[in-house]
């Protein structure tokens, strides 16, 4: 089904029902279950809040139904209208916002929808657009720029909004959020919970969060609510019925008192005795005022059907995203062209007097091409604070169906080799051939050698910026190989004074066959003035005879015709080697999801039973 099938956010007439039964959690650092049989259903039109104290396993539920429970065991069943729900089912008819929201910095908001909107239509609808801005009341912010660290732009509030009017664009049928309340005042919260509520019910969608401590109105706002205490459910049903039931199994809410701050404080161990807390989740667990909730949904699902663009259009769009974000803010971009341009300069005019073309000049040239060719490559350090940032947001995207990863990394690469080319030029054109005079005769070698030793470098930042959770990890790993690759560089001494088994670092690294490649360009074919004698005074009266005599106290340097291609060759392996680890990384990372499986084959028992909720109809008291 197309995107223009609901191209207006006109209602859906389909009844769609999301359950998850008997949801127990568990992980090998602690004895007991996390979770303890949660079971939870959610219909077309329904707003559910999770909530509970804080450690009472919100978040944990949350996880583990959005198949997002990575380090641990989750049993019992996850359906949506009767079907399993599955990774491919949360990439098409579901979206999550996270609880950490990070919009695109130098995009409006009309720009983000426009753009979200490009992923699954060839052209825009500005109306539609408008209309979801409407929706979630950004339309007098539509086109102020989103902002954040100490840029000004959107409040919390309104970027959690915009974050809601992304998910819109996708028309959903879920709806997730991890507390989207956290760190907003009560006025802004009410706000958001407001727009949430009317748009379940106004657009038949199913919108399910996790909240910790709403206020009165935000709490009555919600169609359901089930309340968890040490990852046991304490109660399930509609929040205007919470008094009632906590009068009927004797815990009466006092009056003039929220009555969610009540319950969490009566179910929070730190607040309440713990046999307290224990009597009000076993009065719940052995309630017989429940009812059960018949499962009702329509039974074809071919409305749920969502579709992307194409590959190439989704590559369109990226590139278009990344363009306008670097007009906007052009130091991301021109500061780091400055900061290579300057480094390289400044070490040029440090070894300025080496820059003529003796024979008593040859070590210090050669200190000198060491220098332009590796000190520059230590500012990649940035990427990998940069890909850590970025990473969570583009994993949103993709897991929701917005584009693929292919997309994503085919987009990358075509402004990463580019980029590396122009830093090479920067880096290389004024500090090398204007100042240090290198050999002019081989500048573009000179220029693709440069480049392909910054690609492999931004290629490894690029796979610890990922690995971890933490980038401060990642640009230690960073840093070491560097001095690794300085050490081993075959500029340092030669590389056959190493102890065995540490010269083999000196074939790994992308410096070593670097500045081979930049010592051929700079001395085979250079005219250097005859001379007669010994090292330091003469090292050779040709090229070859130079790369030789330099060979003895560093490298060793091939002097063979093709010795740059080899080099390039060897260092584009090792560049490549990189990246596709980093996209087998990056893609295990977006598409793994965590198992749930069925509690002692009763997955088919549970089916035909109903999930039961809080009936104030129903008078026996436990």
């Amino acid at each position: 089904m197309s995107f223009v099938a609901y191209r207006q956010l006109s209602p859906c007439k389909e009844i769609s029902c999301f359950e998850a039964r008997d949801i127990q959690y568990s992980v090998p650092t602690k004895v007991e279950p996390i979770l303890h049989g949660i079971s939870l259903t959610a219909k077309s039109g329904q707003t559910l809040g999770i909530m509970g104290p804080s450690g009472a396993g919100k978040t944990s539920l949350l996880k583990c139904v959005t198949l997002d429970a990575h380090g641990g065991t989750t049993t019992g069943s996850v359906t949506i209208n009767g079907q399993p729900f599955d990774n491919e089912a949360m990439r098409k008819y579901c979206f999550f916002v996270d609880q950490e929201v990070r919009p695109w910095r130098f995009l409006t908001p009309r720009e983000i929808l426009s753009f979200a909107a490009s992923f699954y239509q060839e052209t825009v609808d500005k109306d539609f657009v408008n209309e979801i801005l409407d929706h979630v009341g950004l339309t007098d912010r539509a086109d102020v720029l989103v902002g954040g660290g100490k840029s000004k732009g959107l409040s919390g509030g309104q970027k959690r909004r915009l974050a809601i009017a992304v998910g819109l664009v996708k028309r959903p049928l879920i709806l997730f959020l991890d507390e989207p309340t956290t760190g907003l005042d009560s006025a802004a919260a009410r706000v958001i919970m407001k727009h949430l509520t009317d748009l379940a019910h106004k657009h038949n969608l199913i919108v399910i969060l996790t909240i910790h401590q709403p206020n009165v109105k935000v709490f009555l706002q919600m169609d359901h609510v089930i309340m968890l205490s040490q990852g046991r459910a304490a109660y399930s049903g509609n929040p205007k019925d919470i008094v009632q039931y906590l009068s009927d199994i004797k815990f009466p809410n006092p009056d003039m008192t929220n009555p969610a701050d009540y319950f969490l404080e009566l179910t929070n161990h730190e607040f309440s005795s713990k046999q307290k807390v224990n009597e009000v989740i076993d009065k719940w667990e052995n309630c017989d005022l429940k009812t059960p909730e018949p499962s009702v949904f329509s039974k074809s699902t071919d409305f749920l059907n969502v579709s992307t663009n194409p590959l190439c259009s989704q590559i369109s769009v990226l590139n278009r995203r990344v363009i306008v974000s670097i007009k906007r803010d052009p130091a991301s971009y021109t500061g780091k062209i400055l900061l290579f341009f300057f480094i390289n300069l400044l070490f040029s005019f440090i070894f300025f007097n080496s820059r003529k073309v003796e024979q008593k000049k040859v070590i210090g040239r050669l200190y000198m091409i060491m220098i332009l060719n590796s000190f520059n490559c230590l500012m990649f350090v940035v990427t990998v604070h940069t890909s850590n940032l970025y990473f969570p947001m583009i994993r949103r995207e993709i897991k929701s169906g917005m584009y693929s990863s292919t997309a994503y990394h085919l987009s990358q690469l075509l402004f990463q080799i580019p980029f590396m080319l122009v830093l090479s030029i920067v880096a290389l054109a004024i500090p090398g051939f204007v100042v240090a005079k290198l050999y002019i005769n081989n500048i573009v070698w000179f220029f693709l050698v440069q480049t392909i030793i910054y690609w492999a470098f931004d290629s490894f930042a690029l796979l610890v910026g990922v690995s971890f959770r933490d980038s401060t990890i990642g640009m230690i790993m960073f840093l070491q190989l560097w001095a690794m690759n300085l050490m081993f560089s075959a500029s340092v001494v030669n590389i056959t004074k190493y102890v065995w088994p540490f010269r083999t670092f000196s074939y790994i690294s992308f410096q070593r066959w670097g500045n081979e490649a930049f010592m051929y360009l700079e001395f085979k074919y250079n005219d250097y003035p005859s001379c007669t004698g010994f090292i330091p005074e003469c090292w050779g009266n040709t090229g070859e005879e130079i790369l030789k005599s330099l060979s003895i106290m560093f490298g060793p340097f091939r002097s063979t015709l093709f010795t740059p291609f080899k080099d390039m060759l060897i260092v584009s392996a090792m560049g490549l080697t990189l990246y596709l680890m980093y996209c087998i990384f990056f893609e295990f990372k977006v598409s793994s999801s965590s198992e749930i499986h069925p509690r002692n084959n009763q997955q088919s028992e549970d089916q035909d039973q109903s999930i039961a909720v809080y009936d104030p109809s129903k008078k026996s008291i436990p």
